[in-house]
């Protein structure tokens, strides 16, 4: 298993490989999350660096870790939503139309606000710059490269 992991940081990969079978339900309350010997040799990982990615996705809300008693898959309302890597990780699986209803009501949410406060703040070479990116959207919608 280790070859699946070369060139990475070994805790960083079983993050995202741990995070993304939580999230799409590889484990859950229903399925067990595994045991941290078992997990050592499935990635061949010492005992450390398997902890450290427990406390990783303790900390995404994901799982709930007691010592001597086992590492258990936190409800989705207990998940960090924000959190980039959730985020991703949500999007891997199946479609869901109240996921993006509630995406779209977050950035209903946020988006205006912060585009009026980039605008007001903006220097004249970034208002520029702006101006330039969104002649080009909009030449790209006519099918074309450049404005």
């Amino acid at each position: 298993m280790i070859a699946k992991f070369r060139g990475q940081n070994l805790t960083f990969a079983i993050v995202q490989d741990l995070g993304a079978a939580i999230v799409t339900g590889t484990y859950s309350s229903d399925k067990p999350f595994p045991i941290e010997a078992d997990l050592c040799k499935h990635y061949g990982a010492s005992r450390s660096v398997l902890r450290e990615a427990v406390k990783m996705l303790t900390a995404k809300g994901l799982l709930r870790a007691r010592p001597r008693q086992g590492t258990w898959v936190e409800p989705e309302e207990s998940w960090s939503l924000l959190d980039p890597d959730v985020l991703r990780w949500i999007l891997e699986r199946k479609f869901s139309l109240p996921l993006l209803a509630e995406f779209t009501e977050i950035r209903l949410a946020v988006e205006p606000l912060a585009a009026q406060l980039a605008a007001a703040r903006a220097t004249p070479a970034e208002k520029a710059a702006i101006k330039v990116a969104i002649e080009r959207m909009y030449a790209a919608e006519r099918g074309r490269m450049t404005p």
